[in-house]
């Protein structure tokens, strides 16, 4: 991926763009969703929903004590998944699927935990497995999903639902 790049990386650090303006900041973030061609990133910098999230999450992190490392070790402290996704879910645009993928495969924070999107409902399709998407907008279904999915899938195949999820 683009986002791996040395030279993106450099220009998206917290460092970097925590020392910038607002308004800086802005330009450079929605610059860099535009030529890395991030899905869904807006035509235009105000219009664009992403970097408005991202901007405002910056300043939420630098609110937060400790800052963005307090706020992920802080997220990995809680016992319960549950918990720790709804924790990551105070970010903005972070939701329990992207708290989940944010958390299980950006970070190893959660090990039974299966961010369900299409590519995973596509695949568990082919086995003749079928999830409504209306079953996936309410937490409490989601939750009873996931957990059915790590009970009678990963379990009997001794991977975790992290594993699940990256197959």
């Amino acid at each position: 991926s683009r986002l791996q790049e040395e030279k993106i990386v450099a220009r998206i650090s917290w460092s970097r763009l925590s020392e910038l303006s607002p308004g800086d900041a802005k330009r450079e973030i929605w610059a860099v969703l535009r030529e890395t061609g991030t899905r869904y990133a807006g035509k235009s910098m105000e219009s664009c929903r992403k970097t408005k999230a991202i901007l405002s999450n910056m300043e939420f992190l630098k609110k937060f004590p400790g800052g963005p490392k307090t706020f992920l070790r802080t997220a990995a402290s809680f016992s319960d998944d549950y918990e720790k996704i709804r924790f990551v879910s105070q970010l903005s645009y972070f939701k329990g699927k992207g708290a989940r993928d944010f958390l299980t495969s950006g970070f190893g924070v959660l090990r039974n935990s299966i961010a369900i999107d299409t590519r995973v409902k596509n695949a568990l399709a082919h086995v003749g497995i079928f999830i409504p998407a209306s079953a996936l907008s309410s937490r409490r279904q989601y939750a009873e999903i996931e957990k059915a999915l790590v009970d009678q899938i990963c379990e009997p195949l001794e991977i975790s639902g992290a594993e699940l999820d990256q197959l």
